[in-house]
C-alpha cells in the first residue's frame, strides 16, 4: 500500500493512536538497552587514570553538538541537503 504523498518534499501519513502506542513500545527496548550499558560502563566511575575523563569527553561532545544545533539550526538543513545530493 503505497503512502499518499504531500505536494512537498517528503511523505505526509497519518498514524492511529495504536499505531503510535506500537512504535513507542518498540522503541522502548533499545532505549532500555542504551541506557543499562550506559550505566554499566560507567559505574561504577573510575577515579584514578585516563579512563576517569572518558565519560565527561563524550558528555562535552554531545553537549557541544546539542548546544550548535539549537543555536544554528541552519547546520543540520545544510548537512542533509549535502548528503540528499551526494546520493542522488
Amino acid at each position: 500500500m503505497a503512502a499518499p504523498t504531500d505536494s512537498r518534499q517528503g511523505l505526509r501519513r497519518s498514524l492511529s493512536v495504536w499505531q503510535a502506542v506500537g512504535i513507542s513500545v518498540a522503541l522502548l527496548a533499545p532505549s532500555m538497552a542504551a541506557n543499562i550499558n550506559l550505566w554499566g560502563n560507567v559505574l561504577p566511575y573510575p577515579t584514578e587514570g585516563p579512563e576517569q575523563w572518558f565519560p565527561v569527553v563524550a558528555f562535552g561532545w554531545l553537549a557541544f553538538l546539542t548546544v550548535l544545533v539549537v543555536a544554528v539550526p541552519r547546520i543540520p538543513r545544510r548537512l542533509t541537503d549535502g548528503m540528499a545530493s551526494m546520493s542522488a
